[in-house]
Formats: structure tokens, sequence, C-alpha cells
């Protein structure tokens, strides 16, 4: 299996919701999976709900051979297109890390405020709300342990149709971000990070397509000493949660 090209593969299912009387709720369309940061955390306002999708990828096997993982390529596949509200945006946020991402602290440190929104891996806030450039700072857990990262701006164009009433939209912007180091963590963990503004609190929908993320590697033998010191690196990124502040 050593300098084997592998390739990751994870599903995650589609989300729509509804937005009524001042709440985003579920749609008829099932949310298997799907967690409401909001009803997790309360600190979240209504008005610009989160909601995510975790899942991971075993690949411990890899561990039992003394194989490191080296990506190469990533990437996420989508269904169809999304759908939201035509006066305000979707922010997506995809991450593959080696370490487990804490998405509740996550969203109440960094979505109370445009200014505080910021990806994984580059600046975070120590405050709920800051004023300043000088309120940001390094996570201490951050770059080293995504291993791809997308953030996309969604936005209604008025020159497409909507489907059923409901506007699609595309992305304004798009951010990579992420440093494709090689790791030897036991698991790959997926995540899907929906930041539903509505500042105006338009009814309306949100529809989120089902998506495929794509991990492509290669497999290598590395010395004795080289695989220890990256086992090490791989065991102090599982036991803390990238997105924490304080630790």
């Amino acid at each position: 299996m050593e300098n084997d090209i592998v390739t990751l593969v994870e599903d995650i299912p589609r989300l729509g919701l509804a937005y009524s009387s001042g709440k985003w709720g579920l749609s008829t369309i099932p949310a298997s999976g799907w967690r409401d940061l909001e009803e997790e955390d309360g600190s979240l306002g209504s008005s610009k709900q989160c909601w995510a999708f975790q899942t991971d990828i075993d690949v411990s096997g890899w561990g039992n051979q003394g194989l490191t993982f080296y990506p190469l390529q990533a990437g996420v596949q989508e269904g169809y297109m999304f759908s939201y509200i035509n006066n305000d945006l979707l922010q997506v946020i995809d991450i593959m890390t080696d370490s487990p991402f804490d998405v509740v602290d996550f969203c109440v440190k960094n979505t109370q405020s445009i200014l505080a929104r910021t990806l994984p891996a580059l600046y975070q806030s120590t405050l709920q709300t800051p004023t300043l450039n000088s309120d940001m700072v390094f996570p201490p857990l951050g770059f080293e342990n995504i291993l791809y990262g997308n953030s996309r701006n969604m936005g209604f164009n008025s020159n497409f149709p909507s489907a059923g009433g409901t506007p699609m939209v595309m992305p304004i912007n798009s951010n990579d971000f992420g440093s494709m180091n090689p790791t030897a963590t036991d698991k790959i963990y997926i995540t899907r990070l929906l930041i539903c503004d509505n500042a105006l609190q338009t009814d309306g929908f949100m529809y989120c397509p089902p998506t495929r993320f794509i991990l492509k590697g290669q497999l290598k033998r590395e010395t004795d000493l080289s695989y220890i010191f990256r086992l090490k690196d791989s065991f102090k990124t599982t036991q803390t949660d990238v997105g924490y502040n304080e630790l």
C-alpha cells in the first residue's frame, strides 16, 4: 500500500430550511445529521443562525501499517445549486481537519459581527464583538490542523430564475485555505457550516444540496524518527478542538 494514491470520499445529505415568524426552522426536507447550533447555544441569535453537519473518515488502518498520508488535492462536489432569500448572504464553510472542530464555540465567537467573522486557521477573536483589529489574535491551533477549507458567500443574482419562487444563489466570492500538511491521524474530520444571515428577517427558504467531500493523497513510509514526531503532532491535535481560544 506504500506509495499508493488514495482518494477519500464522504457524502453529506441536503438541508432545507424555512424562515418564518423570526426564526429559521426545518422545511419539508429531512435534516438527518444536521445540527441547529442555536438550540445548542442560546447566545446565537436567530437572525444569524448557524447550522452544521459533521462526520469523519476512519483512516486508522494506515497508522497500523506505519504510513503517513500526504494530501495532494481536495475539494467538494455538489448535486445542485443553493437557494436562499434574495436580500442577504448565506455563508458556506467547508473544512477537512485532522483534529475535532468545535462548531458551536466557533459560531459563538465569530458570527456576532462582520468584523468578528474570520475563518479557522486565520484570525480568531478574543471577544465576541471585537471593535479593533488589535482584538484579533491567532488561535492556539489553526493552519496546520486544517488540511483543506473553503468559504463562500452566496448571493442572489436577478439574472437567474427562481425555482418555485425560491431565488437561486451563486458564490459572490470563494476563498480556499488550509495547510495540506502530511498527517498520521486516525481520522479525517469533515465539517460543513452554514451561517444564515437574515438581518431583515425576510420570510423565505434556504436549500443546501447534497455534497461530496473529496481528499486525494499519497501514502508514504517515513523514517522511524520522523514518523514518531508525526505521531506526536497528530496525537496533540486530536486532543484539542480547533476553534477554542482559551487553550
